[in-house]
């Protein structure tokens, strides 16, 4: 090895070792200046934040866990305080100057809206003014193409805009004979619809033919008593009463019994004439008086009395 090539390896060496140590010393410099950085931001922000600080702990309000915290941001002991004065004091300063431009700017501002409205109505409520006539096709239009609705899909949303009956509105309109032309015209389903205030019903999106459909659905069809009292006097037939039970949907079970019980009982009076008469026997006997409601001892009591 020349005495060259020994220099040069006795310099790289040198500088290798160097190399650590000039690591080691930038590290601790640049820590102590962070460090000490974070000491100062922390310790000058101190008095700005103490008075908030005591307003809260004056509210006694203020968690156990949160009172260390604030604690050191009154009296800082190191960076930690500074990062956290750093957040605190921002948010503080900001929510501040936020509550102070409402104060200062918050009628200028809602003039300016005023003057220069913006806020266009939203698409439900433009489609409840156009169904109440306050606006009308064009107006509604624009307005559409103003919340960004594109133009051919318009006639879409207008659709949309119409009443659709519900399943029980459709159950009921099936039940109560709207779709049956005969019975319609056999009771008069469609009386009187033109006294109506239609306008009222377009105004909430229901059609012409729903509204109909309604109408023929909401009258209200003779009770089981009245039946009965017109099935005695010969204003209806047991025909007309079947008819009834599905007019106002009574169940197929419960029918006949109902037509066995239209009729009435003979009176305990009449049924004595019967038996003295020999024209009914104890059989019948029992069952009429059963029939008229007594049971057990005291129909067993009745028989023997007659």
């Amino acid at each position: 090895m020349t005495p060259a090539d020994r220099f040069k390896d006795w310099i790289d060496g040198l500088a290798e070792s160097w190399k650590d140590r000039l690591r080691g010393w930038m590290a601790s410099w640049l820590g102590f200046g962070i460090e000490v950085f974070f000491d100062v931001l922390g310790k000058a922000a101190a008095p700005k934040l103490k008075p908030f600080i005591d307003t809260l702990e004056k509210t006694g309000r203020v968690p156990p866990e949160l009172q260390p915290i604030l604690d050191e941001l009154k009296t800082p002991k190191g960076e930690a305080a500074a990062m956290f004065a750093n957040s605190v004091g921002g948010g503080l300063i900001g929510g501040a100057l936020g509550r102070l431009g409402d104060a200062l700017f918050g009628n200028i501002a809602s003039e300016m809206n005023r003057m220069n409205p913006t806020v266009p109505p939203g698409l439900s409520q433009a489609i409840d003014l156009w169904r109440r006539g306050t606006i009308d096709d064009a107006q509604l239009e624009d307005l559409m193409l103003v919340l960004g609705i594109p133009k051919e899909t318009h006639e879409w949303y207008r659709e949309l805009a119409k009443f659709l009956p519900s399943p029980m509105d459709l159950v009921s309109w099936q039940a109560r004979e709207v779709f049956e032309p005969e019975m319609i015209s056999k009771y008069g389903l469609d009386d009187e619809f033109e006294a109506l205030r239609h306008e009222d019903f377009r105004k909430v999106g229901v059609t012409p033919e729903h509204e109909l459909n309604f109408w023929r659905a909401h009258w209200e069809h003779a009770s089981w008593n009245q039946m009965v009292e017109m099935l005695h006097r010969g204003l209806v037939t047991e025909d007309d009463v079947w008819e009834w039970f599905r007019l106002v949907e009574i169940t197929p079970y419960w029918r006949d019994k109902l037509i066995k019980s239209a009729y009435n009982v003979p009176t305990r009076v009449d049924v004595r004439r019967f038996y003295d008469l020999k024209t009914i026997d104890e059989a019948r006997l029992r069952e009429i008086y059963a029939a008229q409601g007594y049971y057990g001892k005291d129909l067993d009591d009745y028989v023997l009395w007659t």
